[in-house]
């Protein structure tokens, strides 16, 4: 399972915090370090990202599987 980036960056990280990582990252209860090393592809979201990711989209009424690619 792998984050599908796009996605992500598009409908969550620019149209609902604009861009601010730090917000997301506060909204995603993650560290900002954390969310830019995915961001940046330098890390690879895990489970602990995932699970956030899943309560964030619950939470909100988002689509959390749109956001992951099954390998």
């Amino acid at each position: 399972m792998e984050l599908n980036l796009q996605k992500f960056k598009k409908e969550i990280l620019q149209q609902v915090f604009k861009g601010n990582q730090r917000q997301c990252s506060i909204a995603l209860d993650i560290s900002a370090e954390f969310l830019n090393k995915i961001l940046k592809k330098k890390g690879k979201a895990g489970a602990l990202f995932f699970g956030k990711l899943k309560n964030y989209c619950n939470k909100n009424n988002f689509n959390f599987d749109a956001f992951i690619i099954l390998k």
